[in-house]
């Protein structure tokens, strides 16, 4: 694999990892401490939905954008090849 694809899959890696991030965050509206005092699910204030939404968009596009790179990659290389042999 090149450096380009190296990075792309890195990219995907990390939007990957955003992406469970704020799903983690969201989840953790209907769980946490305060439901389990309540013997329920109850949303906790402190996570902002509008902005772990957000998050998890931008992780989508970017996981997107990096496998773009990384197909172009594959493509590019592919060619190279065929032009070698």
């Amino acid at each position: 694999m090149s450096t380009v694809g190296t990075i792309a899959v890195a990219g995907m890696k990390a939007a990957a990892l955003r992406l469970q991030g704020s799903a983690e965050a969201v989840a953790g509206l209907h769980s946490g401490p305060s439901a389990q005092a309540a013997g329920g699910a109850s949303a906790r204030s402190d996570v902002d939905l509008a902005l772990a939404l957000t998050q998890a968009l931008e992780a989508r596009v970017a996981f997107a954008a990096n496998a773009a790179v990384f197909r172009g990659d594959v493509r590019m290389t592919a060619a190279l090849l065929d032009v070698i042999v």
